[in-house]
């Protein structure tokens, strides 16, 4: 009977209109939390959706059906949020089985999302897939809740300094200056502040009531759009549309 019932089981898998393979539907599906990181079109129905995961880094995962009307995974990943997702290991892409929209974290105004959106951009284009950190999960949801809390365009400009800070200081980049204050790998200089600034955080020194006079926040932003597309060797877009 037991064996009965297993060819009946294969016969249902290999009659199912899905392309699943035969072995993708006994593999185990795994679960975390996530943010999309950024989603594009994969074939006629289908999304490719970038998360970053609590437990497995970087995570690149294919959303079938879900450009269809009634698709019931694209409600809770139309928005920024905290999602909690399944997914399994496809040939190719891994598959998205389920996602559950945790908590709302849609930006308020037009300044919000044009910084939460470089930060988006900063850990997807920084970082390859599977290759977990939960440090960087940790910043980065971080960095998104006080872009929303700040009601400055100069403190989200700090805030944003600070996660590009830590985000290099956890992949192991550490800036180097000579007694002038300048970085010869970019051939260019900070203030003494700003430098401070730098020091600290690389130290690993708390972040914690970190200030900077605008001058300074504005020099350190320009550095670090210009040395972290040198390291990571991308251009990173979403720079271009912050002043």
């Amino acid at each position: 009977a037991e064996g009965r019932n297993l060819f009946l089981l294969l016969i249902k898998v290999f009659q199912s209109k899905s392309n699943e393979s035969y072995f993708e539907v006994f593999m185990n599906s795994y679960k975390t939390q996530a943010i999309v990181l950024k989603k594009r079109i994969w074939r006629e129905s289908d999304l490719l959706f970038s998360f970053y995961t609590e437990d497995f880094g970087k995570v690149e995962a294919v959303a079938i059906g879900s450009q269809k009307i009634k698709s019931k995974l694209v409600g809770h990943l139309s928005t920024l949020g905290l999602v909690e997702i399944n997914f399994v290991q496809g040939k190719v892409f891994k598959k998205l089985t389920h996602a559950y929209l945790i908590e709302n974290l849609s930006s308020k105004s037009d300044e919000d999302y044009l910084f939460t959106n470089l930060v988006l951009e900063i850990v997807n284009r920084s970082l390859q897939v599977d290759y977990p950190q939960n440090e960087i999960w940790k910043i980065l949801v971080w960095a998104i809740s006080e872009i929303e809390k700040s009601g400055s365009y100069d403190k989200k400009k700090l805030i944003i300094n600070i996660f590009n800070l830590l985000l290099l200081k956890i992949l192991g980049y550490q800036i180097q200056f000579t007694q002038n204050l300048i970085c010869r790998e970019i051939n260019m200089s900070l203030d003494k502040p700003a430098y401070e600034l730098v020091s600290k955080i690389q130290k690993k020194e708390s972040v914690v009531d970190l200030r900077l006079q605008k001058r300074s926040n504005d020099k350190l932003f320009t550095f670090l759009h210009k040395y972290l597309q040198h390291v990571i060797e991308r251009k990173i877009s979403s720079f271009d549309l912050i002043k």
